[in-house]
């Protein structure tokens, strides 16, 4: 069964559990879903989760190294980014799609 989510190309629910399979990823989205509807930065996330810029960075939008950007949270449609703007830095913020993401994940 394939899953349409705005202006993105059908996603299959054996895609969604393939990209929770990775333990960084469940606790990414984990956060994620717990503090929604607040949006967060990487780094934020990273602290939050306890783990490093990098692997938080790579579940979130793929690096293309150890973490595909196929299976990536934003790209399954787990979570979502938008840019903000301070005059010239840009922040790049994520938060999950809907509180009921959580449910999906089972972390024990």
């Amino acid at each position: 069964m394939k899953k349409k989510i705005a202006g993105l190309k059908a996603i299959s629910f054996k895609d969604i559990i393939e990209s929770l399979h990775s333990k960084e990823r469940r606790s990414v989205c984990w956060y994620l879903s717990f503090t929604y509807p607040a949006w967060a930065t990487i780094m934020d996330i990273a602290r939050g989760v306890q783990s490093d810029y990098k692997n938080v960075k790579g579940a979130l939008i793929g690096d293309g190294e150890r973490y595909s950007k196929k299976l990536a949270l934003v790209k399954v449609g787990l979570a979502e980014r938008k840019i903000v703007k301070f005059g010239r830095q840009k922040r790049y913020m994520y938060r999950a799609k809907r509180r009921s993401s959580m449910t999906v994940i089972d972390d024990g």
